[in-house]
């Protein structure tokens, strides 16, 4: 696994995204964007996004609106971005993404470090946002899906503008993540104080080694025989004895979390976090990367400040308010949270590869690898 490199201190205002740093695959036909969003809703990695580079002819293609539309019905969320005419695709929940909102929660409940009457102003929302259509064409209409949100209103009933926002990236690069934190600060409708950014590489090489391996080849065609479904069975050539035809399946048991190895569904991840505040008009680093997984010696807890999460505005509504009470976002718990996380993801990952739930998703070239 490359590692990232980390990024200079400041960035020049609203640079041009660089495509080849970006996960976001150019297309340029309808059929090439039909066939890309068919595949992507067919597949069982739950975690994994798909950023798709078309131009806005393309999105408005009835053909493309009813296959967004269909995904709205199931567990997916798409939004746009028309400054780099990208399309994101993304299933919901996504584990790794969603313990984010753990550690937030964590942060209103124990470490945050407000009066009774500030954090009855406070909230966690994960929705999304618009954005200032600055860059819109043809009617387009721009949101964002943030990770989490830690919002302020004035009072518990009004109005809520987002002062903190948190960005995870697992299957976008970092360069993604950065075009993110640009856009939040450029393009908000109200003015954010922080951007959090999570970054998380899997190694996938490392995955297909391990489970190349002769004590882990035989551990899928158990976990096959002993909890797939017809369609896993016919696909890998499987007989039994059972009668396993009709829906429900008779006999199909649930798989148990104890029998599906982490490891073995799941690659070794890195996962740093950043702090972005912004210097006048450009974007800066608050405070060094922090490093999540693998744990260092001396783990540091990233700071926020009550000015980040009180607006200027809005300060003198408390009594002796005082700007200089920081607190800490727990990475001890947030770590022992994605630890969870992962356990769910090799369960997800499992599961949807072991019961494809359809023939399009058996078919699947990447169905148990």
């Amino acid at each position: 696994m490359a590692p990232i490199m980390a990024p200079p201190a400041t960035f020049q205002s609203n640079p041009p995204l660089n495509h080849r740093l970006s996960s976001a695959i150019p297309v340029d036909s309808l059929a090439e964007a039909q066939r890309r969003l068919k595949t992507f809703l067919r597949s069982t990695q739950c975690d994994n996004d798909l950023l798709l580079r078309l131009p806005p002819s393309i999105l408005d293609n009835p053909a493309i609106t009813r296959i967004l539309h269909s995904s709205e019905r199931g567990n997916f969320k798409y939004s746009y971005d028309p400054q780099h005419n990208i399309l994101k695709v993304f299933a919901m929940p996504r584990p790794l993404h969603d313990a984010i909102v753990a550690l937030v929660g964590r942060f209103l409940m124990k470490g945050c470090f407000v009066t009774v009457e500030e954090f009855d102003c406070l909230s966690m929302w994960t929705r999304e946002q618009q954005m200032a259509d600055t860059f819109a064409q043809g009617g387009v209409s721009w949101t964002k899906y943030p990770d989490a949100l830690l919002m302020f209103g004035e009072r518990p009933d009004a109005f809520k503008i987002p002062r903190i926002v948190f960005e995870v990236g697992f299957t976008e690069t970092y360069d993604d993540l950065l075009n993110d934190m640009r856009q939040w600060f450029e393009n908000a409708v109200s003015p954010v104080a922080v951007v959090v950014l999570v970054k998380i590489e899997e190694d996938l090489r490392e995955l297909r080694k391990h489970r190349r391996s002769d004590g882990v080849r035989s551990e899928p065609r158990r976990l096959l025989i002993d909890y797939g479904d017809e369609l896993a069975h016919s696909k890998h050539g499987i007989e039994l004895d059972c009668d396993f035809s009709g829906s429900p399946i008779p006999g199909l048991r649930n798989i148990p979390m104890s029998d599906i190895t982490v490891g073995d569904w799941v690659g070794p991840l890195k996962i740093f976090l950043e702090l972005w505040e912004m210097d006048g008009t450009e974007p800066v680093l608050r405070e060094p990367r922090i490093d999540i997984l693998p744990a260092t010696a001396n783990p540091r807890n990233p700071k926020i400040r009550a000015t980040d999460i009180i607006p200027g505005s809005h300060r003198g509504l408390f009594e002796n308010f005082d700007g200089s009470r920081t607190g800490e976002l727990d990475m001890s718990y947030y770590r022992a949270v994605i630890h969870a996380e992962i356990s769910n993801l090799a369960y997800n990952r499992a599961v949807g590869q072991l019961r494809p739930e359809s023939k399009e998703r058996a078919q699947d070239p990447d169905y148990l690898p």
